[in-house]
């Protein structure tokens, strides 16, 4: 009989860590790179949605539910909505604009603050176009803040311009103590503006 209730409590426990096990699969599904990049991380830019229709020299104000911070927008690609903005998601994202056909010299502003703490002080922002490096910025606050980069007239191919934003700093909240999100972040943006110039 005491075999008997050794061998019950033995299934228990077994049951409760087969569930276990099963519940930390679901939390952490074992999936390839690609998978979690696109579904998961939502990070992968090799697929873009269409590119949002772009007035030079509007002011983007990426707002949760709305049509700029969706993947009809210029934020296509490699962004996360969150109240307030989009944080960049992964180690790079991507800007889509649908512009005039006639290219034109331009300047990209970006509002934006970084994902910094006391030991990750900043983020750097690398930004490229058609294999065109247009410069490098470094965010070392929380606030909103203002980059810009200058973009060459042929940088514009057949009305379509793609910024490509590399962050070689990003890192997770959790990793740097300031919070507890395990997702790859840098920057938040709040405003993107693109002039002529």
């Amino acid at each position: 009989m005491l075999a008997g209730r050794y061998s019950l409590h033995a299934l228990a426990a077994l049951l409760v860590l087969l569930q276990m096990a099963i519940g930390f699969r679901a939390l952490v599904p074992e999936v390839s790179p690609a998978y979690r990049a696109q579904f998961l991380e939502r990070s992968d830019c090799s697929n873009p949605a269409a590119i949002g229709l772009y007035t030079p020299g509007g002011t983007v104000r990426p707002v949760f539910g709305s049509v700029d911070a969706a993947p009809e927008g210029i934020f296509a690609c490699g962004w996360h909505p969150a109240e307030g903005g989009l944080w960049s998601n992964g180690g790079g994202s991507r800007l889509l604009f649908a512009l005039p056909q006639q290219p034109t010299a331009a300047r990209l502003a970006i509002e934006a603050g970084a994902l910094v703490s006391d030991t990750h002080p900043a983020q750097r922002i690398v930004a490229t176009t058609n294999g065109i490096v247009l410069g490098t910025a470094t965010l070392t606050t929380a606030a909103p803040t203002t980059i810009a980069f200058d973009i060459p007239a042929q940088a514009t191919v057949d009305g379509r311009l793609e910024i490509a934003l590399s962050f070689p700093d990003a890192t997770s909240a959790r990793t740097i103590g300031a919070g507890r999100s395990r997702l790859l972040r840098a920057i938040f943006v709040t405003a993107v503006t693109l002039s002529p110039r």
